[in-house]
């Protein structure tokens, strides 16, 4: 079977399976609304990239690229579950393809490819998230998509592949920020010790840059202009907030299922009705107050958010049936199995690039979440590139059954 058909059959298993999800969620009678779905029937109706929320009106309570990206659904396809049911549909199978075109163009063999591609096609979390008007696929996919882009760039720092980072960068920028230091990071490791190729670094850098700013300015200067603040979210102070506070348990809600800003009403009361950039200052103040009185304190709860991100806090799956935890944790053990012996392959075979860029992604998202808060779904929007390793690890185990030597296929020029 040729590589094209081989990529359709994962991208139409990607489909059926989140449509089931869909389906079995009773996603198309009452599908669960988030900010960013709000703010998006919002742009879609012509109001504007607004939302009330904690007594005012904010104009950049969320990332503006998934809403965006969901309004333009509303307005193709009218502002229905459906509309964006499919929106969720097609990041899915985009998110599979690209898991899998990781793997071919890292060189390493279809199979693994093709193993990667369905363990995202089928992966848990991400099917449950497939049923909700959440931006989680989309930053699983533009992980994915930073991924497959920095993998090229051990060889090329060609005008193409750093016009394609620049703009992939500036998107992230507008979503998930926390994406962004690998790209930094691999920018400055494709520099080889010649001077030509410091300076071919340095000005691919700045090639990326321009093309990223020029991607986020309007949306800062929007920022600037209505709400007084050159900023991408005004959220900040809550995130990190929501971390660092007297009730809290490192995430959103408390083990038993409340919201973490409604357990401390005092907190709720000072904030209500300020404008949002006054509301982001202030709650950054009192996690910053709640820092400096222990610091120690801050870094063993920053510590134990580290670990909850890299496997589970004390809020883990309050939200649903308590075997779905034990049964997700269960498989998630066995995967991270799966991608150690993978990352032994991989070095083994001195893949150190791929390992490079998918470890430093790894850790710029876990350190971000453990500096604020974490929920559950923090680490699915990376967990691709763990089943990328996971894929890895079968293929090495396949050969061990089969007694024979793991080839790698040569790099496909895309």
């Amino acid at each position: 079977m040729s590589d094209r058909r081989v990529l359709g059959a994962l991208a139409l298993l990607a489909v059926v399976a989140r449509l089931a999800a869909q389906i079995g969620f009773g996603f198309y009678e009452h599908p669960e609304s988030w900010e960013q779905d709000i703010v998006a029937r919002n742009v879609a109706a012509g109001q504007g990239f607004q939302l009330g929320y904690a007594g005012t009106t904010f104009h950049a309570l969320v990332a503006p690229a998934f809403p965006l990206l969901l309004a333009v659904a509303y307005v193709l396809l009218g502002t229905t579950a459906v509309a964006g049911g499919a929106a969720q549909l097609a990041i899915g199978a985009t998110l599979t393809l690209t898991v899998a075109l990781v793997a071919l163009r890292a060189g390493l063999p279809r199979i693994t490819a093709v193993l990667a591609g369905t363990l995202v096609a089928l992966h848990p979390g991400l099917l449950v998230y497939s049923a909700k008007l959440h931006p989680l696929a989309f930053d699983a996919l533009l992980a994915a998509l930073l991924v497959f882009v920095l993998v090229a760039l051990e060889t090329d720092l060609g005008l193409r592949r750093i016009a394609s980072l620049g703009a992939l960068m500036g998107v992230i920028a507008l979503e998930r920020i926390t994406l962004l230091p690998p790209a930094a990071l691999a920018l400055a490791a494709a520099a080889s010790a010649s001077a030509g190729r410091w300076r071919g670094a340095a000005r691919a850098a700045a090639l990326a840059g321009g093309i990223a700013a020029l991607i986020v300015t309007p949306w800062v200067v929007r920022n600037a202009v209505t709400i007084g603040s050159p900023t991408i979210v005004t959220t900040g102070g809550l995130a990190l907030w929501l971390g660092n506070n007297p009730v809290g348990a490192g995430g959103a809600t408390l083990p038993g299922g409340v919201p973490v800003i409604q357990a401390v009403p005092e907190v709720r009361v000072a904030v209500w009705g300020w404008p949002e950039t006054a509301q982001d200052a202030m709650l950054r103040s009192f996690a910053l107050r709640y820092v400096q009185e222990d610091p120690w304190r801050a870094l063993r709860n920053a510590a134990a958010r580290f670990v909850a991100f890299w496997w589970a806090g004390p809020q883990t799956g309050v939200e649903y049936p308590a075997s779905w935890t034990t049964l997700y944790l269960a498989y998630y053990a066995i995967v991270v199995a799966l991608a150690a012996l993978g990352v032994v392959e991989l070095v083994r075979l001195r893949r150190i690039w791929l390992l490079a860029i998918v470890g430093s992604l790894a850790l710029s998202v876990s350190l971000a979440h453990a500096l604020t808060y974490v929920e559950g779904r923090h680490r699915w929007a990376i967990e691709p590139e763990i089943l990328l390793l996971a894929a890895v690890g079968v293929t090495v185990l396949a050969r061990g059954v089969r007694s024979r030597p793991l080839t790698t296929a040569s790099a496909p020029r895309m």
